[in-house]
């Protein structure tokens, strides 16, 4: 029983530091990923007028488009 607990705590020692520093890292990319789009739809609505007068609706979707699927 005592093998069987050393056989499996001491694996498990090793590798979640190194899984949680992994996810910690992926976890934040997500994130700054998730502000990047959120911050390409603010400016898009806080401008929402000079995006009509240019007409630029679909550009400012297709890039809000992209952002989100990166993030995805």
């Amino acid at each position: 029983m005592t093998l069987f607990t050393l056989g499996l705590l001491i694996p498990a020692s090793l590798v979640f530091p190194i899984w949680g520093n992994y996810k910690k890292k992926k976890e934040k990319i997500i994130s700054d990923d998730k502000a990047s789009a959120s911050n390409k739809a603010e400016e898009a609505f806080s401008n929402i007028r000079t995006v009509k007068a240019f007409a630029t609706e679909q550009e400012e979707c297709a890039s809000y488009q992209t952002t989100n699927k990166k993030v995805y």
